[in-house]
Parts: C-alpha cells; structure tokens; sequence
C-alpha cells in the first residue's frame, strides 16, 4: 500500500540515519553465550502492538518467540523500526537474553538489520504464523506455528490431531498445474497430505481453497 511505504519510509529516514553504518544498526557484536551476553537471531517479524500503552514487537526464529518492550530503555529505537517494518518481514536481531520460558524468549534489542529478497514462498510461510479464526465457524480457530506445526482449536479447547504445515509451487500429492502458492498440511497418522490454494493471504485476512473440494475457506486473524 503506497501509505504504508511512505510511512515507513518516512519514519526509517527520520530514525534511522544517526545509527545506521552501511544498512546496519550500528550495536554490539554479535556472539553465542549465556543469558545476557549478545547473540544474533535470524528471524521474521510478527508485528507489534500497545498492550498498556508501551510498544512491545514479536520475532519468531526457529521455534521460539523472541518478545521485546519499551520497559528495556536500550530497546525503544529498535522498537520503531520493528514496527514500521512489514508482518513477516525476515530481520537479523542483535540483543540479549534477559528471560526464557517454553517457547519464548524476552530480549532486549542493540540493532536490527533488514534483510530484502525473500522468496514468496517464504514470505507466504512468515504471514501464516499466528491464529486465524473461521469466518464461517466462529468457533474454530487454527494456529499456526513458528517451528511449523498446525494445531486446531474449537470453542477454545485444543483438537486431538494437529500437523505441520508447509508452503509449496504444487501439491505432494498431485493436482492441478498453476495452482500455487499452495498450502500443504500433513497431519499426524494421516499418509495424504492435504493441499489448499492460498487464495489471498494478508496481515489480517487468508482465503484458501481446498484443492480436494474446491470449496474456499476464510479465515480472520485472531488476536495479536
């Protein structure tokens, strides 16, 4: 959207230019350590929001979900950038490890670079992370995960079952030519994969059609 590209242009020139060295924030070293040291994460952002009226930015990398927030001062010009960047934008993060739990990691941002690209294929793959809840069926949601699971929720109860997900030219199984990009979920104790044209696939909006029925299925976002 043009808007959206002045925007963030805008708001990258304005903050970016004192920090900047060659298309790199200019920060720490990069390194693998313990909690607290620096360390580099490759990852896609996930997008930012104002919960309590401080910006807090999500970047999923390999499994985890590395969540910052203003609260760390080190982390607030980082944090404008993240959020003027696209959802699934893929980003290098410098930072520290301040918190672990299950599947999430706090830290706190020195420097982000962007990197530009990425294969559609890709980017399809960074947009779907995250819950989307059945246009049709108010009930169901389907949740995507960064380490690429699928898991189906109903009325807020999780789904017996579950899979990965993977975002594919054409179908495992067979189909029609041209019908990419395709969504392709292979569920546990289930030989055939199923594969769904991605019709539209937006921050807030994804239309499939199953390639088996041919009927289309949209979703809505849910939540952060």
């Amino acid at each position: 959207m043009g808007w959206f590209r002045m925007a963030r242009a805008a708001l990258l020139g304005l903050v970016l230019a004192p920090w900047v060295q060659g298309g790199v924030w200019a920060g720490a070293g990069a390194g693998e350590g313990s909690m607290g040291d620096s360390i580099v994460v490759y990852g896609t952002v996930q997008g930012c929001e104002r919960p309590d009226g401080a910006l807090a930015c999500d970047v999923t990398s390999e499994g985890w979900i590395y969540h910052a927030w203003e609260d760390e001062p080190e982390s607030r010009v980082t944090l404008l950038v993240l959020n003027a960047l696209s959802y699934g934008q893929s980003v290098e993060l410098t930072g520290r490890i301040i918190g672990e739990g299950d599947v999430s990691r706090d830290m706190a941002l020195e420097s982000v670079k962007v990197f530009e690209g990425e294969g559609p294929l890709e980017r399809f793959g960074n947009l779907l992370v995250g819950a989307w809840r059945d246009v049709t069926d108010g009930k169901s949601v389907r949740r995507f995960e960064p380490d690429g699971r699928v898991v189906d929720y109903s009325d807020g109860e999780q789904v017996a079952g579950g899979g990965f997900f993977e975002v594919a030219d054409t179908c495992p199984s067979g189909g029609p030519e041209d019908a990419g990009p395709i969504l392709v979920l292979s569920e546990f104790g289930v030989s055939e994969p199923q594969c769904f044209a991605i019709l539209d696939l937006t921050r807030d909006r994804l239309d499939l059609s199953y390639l088996g029925r041919g009927n289309t299925l949209r979703y809505a976002r849910e939540g952060f």
